[in-house]
């Protein structure tokens, strides 16, 4: 139809030890690109994956062992007008994606997940960029409970600083370890300012929360972190250092963490 549709076929297989268990998913992918004008696209497509989720040491006399097998569908819009993927000075970025495991294809788990990302990079000087960055997560099992793999988990250095990875919000204090939940916000702001040709400094403040359920979801009831970094732009990395402050820490919650990764947040 004079469109010019990109297709790629993918194998996955990832393993991930965290909190006591271990998960691993293994599965293969078809997808389709579809260029749209505003430097938009639109893509979609067909997953099939096996999940299995078990404890690294049995802690009781039933130990949690459990494997399931997705076929999902998923479909999602971008828009890109930043000036650069890796340091954006100027531009937006847009991404809206839907995920649905229907029963139709004998599903071991039937759920639908949504989620919306804004990112703003306006400049204030020629020095001086205004970064803000939005995130909207919604998903449901449809009565039952979302497996662990499918939710949503926020804190860290990419989320909300000042706080340990996957740290905000539900937490099994049997299982010790970050439960996640059926929907998320996060919200970023950033001062970033240019100190000379390869450092930069941030101030920023981040806040958001999961939320176990649906209906607990709450754009007003938020965890806040706050703090300042320092960016090296290098000819071998884009290096990012954190520093990030929990403003109203609870428990035995730090007080501040300090992060360092490559690349911006966002």
């Amino acid at each position: 139809m004079g469109a010019r549709i990109s297709t790629l076929y993918s194998f996955n297989f990832t393993k991930e030890k965290e909190f006591g268990f271990v998960s691993e998913e293994i599965g293969f992918s078809i997808q389709q690109d579809l260029p749209l004008p505003w430097k938009s696209s639109l893509s979609y497509l067909f997953r099939y994956n096996r999940l299995h989720t078990y404890e690294q040491e049995s802690v009781g006399p039933s130990p949690f062992d459990i494997v399931f097998y997705l076929p999902e569908f998923q479909t999602f819009f971008l828009r890109d007008t930043r000036t650069s993927r890796l340091n954006a000075k100027q531009g937006l970025f847009s991404s809206l994606s839907l995920t649905y495991s229907p029963e139709l294809l004998k599903t071991d788990h039937h759920y639908f997940s949504f989620f919306l990302q804004q990112s703003i990079y306006q400049p204030l000087h020629p020095r001086i960029v205004w970064a803000s960055n939005y995130r909207v997560g919604l998903a449901s099992a449809f009565g039952a409970m979302l497996i662990w793999p499918r939710r949503f988990f926020a804190g860290g250095s990419n989320s909300i600083r000042g706080f340990d990875r996957d740290m905000v919000g539900p937490y099994d204090p049997f299982l010790q370890r970050p439960e996640g939940g059926e929907g998320l916000f996060v919200m970023n702001q950033e001062l970033r300012f240019v100190v000379n040709r390869w450092l930069e400094g941030v101030g920023f403040v981040d806040l958001g929360n999961v939320y176990a359920n649906l209906r607990d979801f709450d754009p007003f009831d938020v965890r806040v972190g706050a703090g300042f970094g320092m960016r090296l732009n290098t000819p071998i990395a884009f290096f990012r250092f954190d520093y990030g402050f929990n403003l109203k820490p609870r428990g035995t919650e730090p007080g501040s963490v300090f992060y360092f990764s490559i690349g911006q947040a966002f």
